[in-house]
Order: C-alpha cells, then sequence, then structure tokens
C-alpha cells in the first residue's frame, strides 16, 4: 500500500457555540490577550490525544479514520518497542517533555486486537493509544529545553529517541543541515550537532563550523572551544526548538504557541517566512501568535492560509475566519500592506482614518479618555479607501469605525460605497436621502455668480503678484510659493462645499442641521463617524488652535496643545471622541 493512501488531517474544527471552519495547511488564531488562544491549542491536542477533560472550546474535531490499523501504521511512523514482558508504544511526547512510552501488550497480536476494536467501537480510546504518534505541541516553556544538551543513556542505534536532540541525530544528515540553514537566515548564527562528546548531546553555537575535522577525536578537541547552546538566549533556544521539532518529528499536525517569543521583529518576520517553507502538504500547523511581524512572514510566503480571529466576551467566545483571497490581498496590496492593517486583528477595535496626521490626532486623544490600549488606528491615505482598509476586520468581527471629514458626503457613489460596508440597503437608502437635501442646499447657489466672484479674485492676486527686474531668486521663490498657496485657497473656496468642509454642521440652517443630526446618528450607529465640525483642522478652534492653510503645520501646533488641554464633556471633540469610545468598547453596538 502507498503510504499516501492514508492522510491524517483535520477537516473541520467544530466549536462548542455551534460554529466551525474548515483548517488549510496554515492556520492561525489570533485576538486581543486573554481572547483563548493558547486554550484553544490545548484543546486540539486534548481531543487528538483521546482525552475529553477540560477542553473549553472544542467540541470535535472532524479527522479521516484509517480503514484498519495496517492502514495507519503504513501511513505513518507508529513507534513500537519490543519490551521483556511484552510490545509498547514508543512515540516522542507531544509536549517533547515525557518519556514515550505507552502501555504495554503481552504480544504484538493483542495489540492489534485492541487497537481495532476500538477503531470500531470507541473513537476516543483508539486516539488516546495512536494520538501521541501524529501531533506536537510546542509552547513558550517545552521548546526553551528542546535544544539543550542531553545525556544518552543507551545506544541509540537500539532504541527510538526520546527527543529532539536524538530525533535529530537518527535522521539524516539533511535534517541537521537544514535546521543549520534556517538558524543561519534567521539569527545569522551557525549551530553544529556534536555528536563526538561520549555520552552527551549538544547544540554548539559560532560563526562558521564548515571546518570541523571529520575524525571524532580531533572534532571534539576542535568544538570544546565553542560554547555550547545551553548558554545562550532565549530567542536562539526557542527558534532552534521550533525548527528542531519540525524537521525532526515530521508528525502531521504541530501546534505551535507564540513562536515569535524572546525575537525582535525581523527574526519574527523571518520565522514566519522559514515555518511557512516548513510545513509540507501533508502537514497541518496551528499557530497562536501576538505578532503582525511574524505573521506578515508567514503569510508572505503561503497562499494556502487561513486567520481565525477569537473574541470572548464572558464565557462566550465568537470564532470568525478569514479567508485565503482576502490575507493574499493584505500582504500583496500596496495599501493595506503600506497601512498596517495586519496590527489591528490583534486589538479589540480598530479606527480608520483619512490620513496619517488624522490617525496620531484620534489616537493621542483616545489616550485621553481611556482604553488606546485596546484600540489600534490605522490610516486609508484617504477617504475613498476607507471601506478597502476596514474589510478584513469586517470579516473577522472585529470592531471598527471610520472617521472620515464632512465632505466624504459629496459624491453620492463613493458615499453609498462605504455605506454598502456597514448598512443594509434600507438604511443606506434613508441616509442617501439626508445626503441629497444637504447637497441641494449646497448646489442651489447661483453657479454665475460663484465663477464670477472667483475670476475677480483671480485676477486681483495676479495683479498682487508683481516682480520686478530687481527680485532675486529667493524673493520670486518666495513669491511663487506664496502665490501657488493662495491659488489653492481661492480654489478649495470655490468649492460648493468649502464651506461645509471648513464648519460642518454649523454651516447649515437650523432645518438642514436636523437633517445632518439625522444622517449623522445613522451613520455613526453603524461605525461611520463623520467630523461635525468640518474637518480635522477645526476641532480645537475652541482650544485657541486655529486653522492653517498648510495641514503639517496645524497637526504640528495641535499636536503640541493636546497634552495641556483637559477633558471636558461639554465640548464637541470630547462628545465626539466620548460617541467613538463608547461605539467601540463601552457599548454592543460594534460590529460583531
Amino acid at each position: 500500500m502507498d503510504k499516501t493512501d492514508y492522510k491524517y488531517r483535520i477537516d473541520k474544527i467544530c466549536f462548542k457555540h455551534d460554529s466551525s471552519f474548515e483548517p488549510k495547511r496554515i492556520n492561525v488564531f489570533i485576538g486581543a490577550n486573554n481572547c483563548g488562544k493558547t486554550q484553544l491549542l490545548k484543546d486540539i491536542l486534548a481531543y487528538i490525544t483521546g482525552k475529553n477533560d477540560n477542553r473549553v472550546f472544542v467540541e470535535e474535531l472532524e479527522v479521516p479514520y484509517p480503514q484498519s490499523w495496517d492502514e495507519m501504521q503504513q501511513a505513518y511512523d507508529m513507534k513500537i518497542a519490543t519490551r521483556d514482558h511484552g510490545v509498547q508504544f514508543q512515540h516522542i511526547s507531544p509536549t517533547f517533555d515525557e518519556n514515550p512510552v505507552g502501555f504495554v501488550y503481552r504480544e504484538y497480536t493483542e495489540l492489534v486486537d485492541v487497537i481495532t476494536h476500538y477503531l470500531e467501537e470507541n473513537k476516543q480510546e483508539f486516539r488516546a493509544i495512536t494520538g501521541a504518534g501524529l501531533v506536537s505541541y510546542l509552547n513558550t516553556d517545552n521548546r526553551l529545553n528542546l535544544s539543550k544538551s542531553h545525556s544518552v543513556e543507551a545506544n541509540l542505534n537500539s532504541r527510538e529517541a526520546k527527543n529532539v536532540l536524538e530525533a535529530l541525530y537518527q535522521s539524516n544528515s539533511n535534517s541537521v543541515q537544514k535546521v543549520k540553514e534556517c538558524i543561519k537566515k534567521i539569527l545569522n548564527i551557525d549551530v553544529f550537532l556534536n555528536p563526538y562528546n561520549l555520552g552527551l548531546l549538544e547544540f554548539k553555537v559560532g560563526e562558521d563550523f564548515s571546518s570541523v575535522p571529520t575524525d571524532p577525536q580531533e572534532a571534539n578537541k576542535y568544538l570544546a572551544r565553542f560554547e555550547s547552546l545551553d548558554s545562550q538566549g532565549d530567542g536562539l533556544r526557542s527558534v532552534l526548538g521550533i525548527i528542531g521539532a519540525m524537521v525532526s518529528t515530521q508528525k502531521p499536525i504541530i501546534l505551535l504557541d507564540e513562536p515569535e517569543a524572546f525575537l525582535h521583529p525581523p527574526q519574527a518576520l523571518r520565522l514566519g517566512e522559514i515555518i511557512s517553507e516548513l510545513v509540507d502538504e501533508n502537514q497541518q500547523i496551528f499557530i497562536a501568535t501576538h505578532s503582525a511581524d511574524f505573521l506578515r512572514g508567514l503569510l508572505s510566503a503561503s497562499q494556502d492560509s487561513v486567520i481565525v480571529h477569537l473574541d470572548r466576551s464572558y464565557c462566550n467566545t465568537q470564532t470568525n475566519v478569514l479567508d485565503p483571497d482576502t490575507l493574499h490581498k493584505i500582504v500583496t496590496n500596496p495599501l493595506l500592506s503600506s497601512s498596517r492593517v495586519l496590527e489591528g486583528m490583534f486589538y479589540k477595535g480598530v479606527v480608520a482614518t483619512e490620513a496619517d496626521a488624522d490617525t496620531v490626532f484620534y489616537q493621542r486623544l483616545f489616550q485621553k479618555i481611556g482604553g488606546a490600549d485596546q484600540i489600534h488606528f490605522v490610516h486609508a491615505h484617504n477617504k475613498q479607501t476607507l471601506k478597502k482598509v476596514v474589510e478584513p476586520y469586517r470579516k473577522l468581527g472585529i470592531r471598527f469605525a471610520m472617521i472620515a471629514d464632512a465632505d466624504v458626503i459629496r459624491d453620492q457613489s463613493e458615499f453609498g460605497a462605504i455605506l454598502k460596508t456597514i448598512v443594509d440597503e434600507d438604511l443606506k437608502k434613508q441616509i442617501l436621502d439626508d445626503r441629497e437635501k444637504i447637497m441641494e442646499h449646497f448646489q442651489g447657489k447661483n453657479k454665475r455668480d460663484i465663477l464670477q466672484e472667483l475670476k475677480e479674485k483671480t485676477q486681483k492676486l495676479i495683479d498682487e503678484c508683481v516682480i520686478s527686474e530687481s527680485s532675486t531668486e529667493e524673493e520670486c521663490e518666495n513669491k511663487l510659493e506664496n502665490f501657488r498657496r493662495k491659488l489653492k485657497k481661492l480654489r478649495e473656496g470655490s468649492d460648493d462645499l468649502s464651506e461645509f468642509k471648513e464648519k460642518g454642521r454649523a454651516s447649515l440652517p437650523l432645518e438642514l442641521q436636523e437633517t445632518f443630526d439625522s444622517l449623522w446618528n445613522m451613520c455613526a450607529n453603524a461605525g461611520l463617524f463623520i467630523v461635525k465640525v468640518g474637518e480635522l483642522e477645526s476641532w480645537l478652534e475652541e482650544y485657541g488652535v486655529e486653522r492653517k492653510d498648510n495641514k503639517a503645520t496645524w497637526i504640528s501646533a495641535a499636536l503640541d496643545e493636546i497634552p495641556k488641554i483637559s477633558y471636558d464633556a461639554g465640548k464637541e471633540i470630547w462628545k465626539f471622541m466620548d460617541e467613538l469610545k463608547n461605539f467601540l468598547i463601552d457599548s454592543d453596538k460594534g460590529l460583531k
């Protein structure tokens, strides 16, 4: 029988709250702290190894069972050792911290009879016997010890491996070489598995081990000058534990908790790339991570991935899946990859703004009202692309809000596209009806009068721009810059919505202010927060920060002022921020 006829894999994970998802080759669990990512890995381990106690999230795993014991034994290296009193399984423990022994049977036929009975009658007991040979579980604690030096108590050629070092020693030289190459790529360090120190297996650490002598005695003397891995930092030990376990054991299911621990961001990114390459088509890996850098590296090297977001509230945990196509867009789309979209997946909520200056401004204010550590701020470069930035969060069930200047309503098609992301068609129609009333007010102005006024102001600007023969290059440059700035202001001032963009709600007559309030409330309740005062630069006029033609100059002044001001529930900016916080954190309005 071909060993590939039977393949063990997890076809579906069914949760206790009646949701489920179908895993891919690479599966990543993300979410805010204490959402249950690590517990989910433990639940998967418990199910595979036949333990029903203390599973918190997982109700069942849908897995294919073999037709017979022979089919499983031929498909996977089920370690069975002969002992004085019978036979027993000799799997390396899934957690690598126990001796690889199982229940002893008098003879091989008895073992086969028991397994066959359980396969037909009791799948849990079947998993309890065979599961340890199908799964590896690597957490922040056990992997630090996986690659530590290890005393060899008996001839390794006559027994099964007990740990990663022994498994690497027993494997072919390609496995050890693969570990060396991976460590070099991630940490730029060379390692060498030293088998020459009698009674001890250990990794040596250095810059280059290409000159190790082939004679065992000479090699042992040569290697004595290098430091042991045991004396190295947690980062190297953790990475080598992960890579060593993945390369040496080759089990079909790998459970990996916080692989980025002890690593700098660039190292976490490279580790993600390497792990993606190490998981072959006959394996599945399930990873719990807090690192956007690791996630970015993982996704950049794989299109067969799925992200599962966990959101825990009280005793209930919701799961939402982000499909591979959307993941691929996040990694490859210039807008999404440059806007720190991935980072937002590790927070309880996300705020998307039009520009980087807006992001910094609202984030600083959020810090003053509390809860900023739970919210990620991301910019979309412009209002038209807000919907693209928030789409991944919508699919993952992460609460999000968009902040847009008042002129977001200018173009009905673009405004409608944003609304489509957050409201149904009926509510969208109500909002667009209110928009139409507001737009009629501004578009009803006499175009001839606007044109004549613009013409006169432009001519005045030209007349004021006098250049004499004696004007220096510097004077001409200053006049040119000033002319461009005033011309831009004229153009913006002639825009139908110029007053609305500068003053927002206050630019409307009283009856239309009520219409604006209706539109604003409908949008805000769904996650679109329109700047009531028009645009960013109008927010702090109450605090003496006047509008400026140059946004960069204004934001600099605003950021200088924010540390000096205190929360005041009566001022418009704080009312706006309270509404935003209430939507994201303090209420259940946020999208789930």
